[in-house]
């Protein structure tokens, strides 16, 4: 008498599942705090401080007189300081309407993978600014009462 047996044997799979991990966060999803002139999840680090240099230009068929848009430039200069790896702080001043700005930046969640997986990045932008003027521009003329 002849008999065969087909026999097959597994692992238990649970058992080869990582234990819980630290979630790991992705960062970098932008190279910069902002992209083109709108502001995107990256925050500085703590202590870092950036120095930015803004500006656009004027259209290139203003011709040779404004220099191609050269002339018509309008440019933002200003600070960002990294409070802590959640929080960064700015202020700037612009040529155009003669402003001076300041922001805050939060980041409220972070994007995750691991055993605390989140699917994006949550962060909050404030910002606020003041026209400036010249006395003469803000001057009260005098009235009498009658």
């Amino acid at each position: 008498m002849l008999s065969s047996f087909l026999v097959k044997a597994q692992d238990d799979l649970l058992s080869l599942l990582e234990a819980d991990t630290d979630p790991m966060y992705i960062s970098s999803t932008f190279k910069g705090k902002k992209v083109v002139n709108g502001q995107s999840v990256e925050i500085l680090s703590k202590g870092v401080l950036q120095f930015q240099i803004q500006h656009r230009f004027g259209t290139l068929n203003s011709g040779f007189y404004n220099l191609y848009g050269l002339d018509n430039s309008q440019i933002r200069l200003g600070f960002d300081y990294g409070i802590k790896d959640w929080m960064s702080i700015g202020i700037g001043r612009s040529s155009a309407l003669k402003t001076i700005d300041a922001s805050a930046k939060l980041r409220l969640k972070r994007q995750s993978k691991g055993s605390k997986e989140f699917p994006f990045t949550l962060v909050t932008n404030s910002a606020i600014y003041v026209k400036q003027y010249r006395w003469s521009e803000t001057k009260e003329e005098t009235f009498e009462l009658s």
